[in-house]
């Protein structure tokens, strides 16, 4: 199944979500998520079932924020090597991800999903590099927008078929 379909299986019938983005903007590509959120931020702020976040480097500040919006779903977009072509797009559960995420996020999924009390799915955009500097590659400035494009029109799409619930 690709990365599309999951997401969306994902949130069919969710009622509440957040998308939390992290990111470091001068770590390269590790931007990914943290972009992905501000682009996000604005285009959804008139749908009242989604939150969006960008949490930067410590999703652990924002989780009392998360949780006190009670999401059924949160969303964690982040750049993850989980060693494709760069720019590639993958959706990862607790235990699809490898420890490298918490090494470099401080709280292991885990934790975050018990704290949130709620489902915690990671979409992944693979780095081609995450060295210091400014700015992402483009095989990850285009999957950033291949993203924020499909989840704009999901999220509006939800939340339209809620409202007529």
């Amino acid at each position: 199944m690709q990365w599309r379909e999951r997401i969306g299986a994902y949130v069919k019938g969710v009622k509440r979500l957040a998308l939390a983005g992290a990111g470091n903007l001068l770590r390269g590509d590790d931007a990914a998520g943290l972009l992905v959120a501000m682009i996000l931020r604005n285009k959804l702020r008139p749908l009242n079932n989604v939150l969006v976040v960008p949490c930067g480097v410590a999703v652990e500040n924002y989780l009392g924020v998360i949780k006190a919006f009670s999401p059924e779903l949160t969303l964690l977009v982040d750049a993850v090597d989980f060693g494709a072509k760069a720019g590639a797009v993958g959706v990862f559960e607790l235990g699809e991800v490898r420890c490298e995420w918490r090494c470099t996020h401080g709280l292991p999924l885990t934790l975050i999903a018990r704290i949130l009390a709620c489902k915690v799915v990671v979409l992944g955009i693979q780095p081609l590099y995450a060295g210091v500097r400014v700015g992402v590659s483009e095989p990850v400035r285009r999957a950033i927008l291949e993203v924020t494009s499909f989840l704009e029109s999901l999220f509006a799409k939800s939340a339209s078929n809620s409202a007529r619930r």
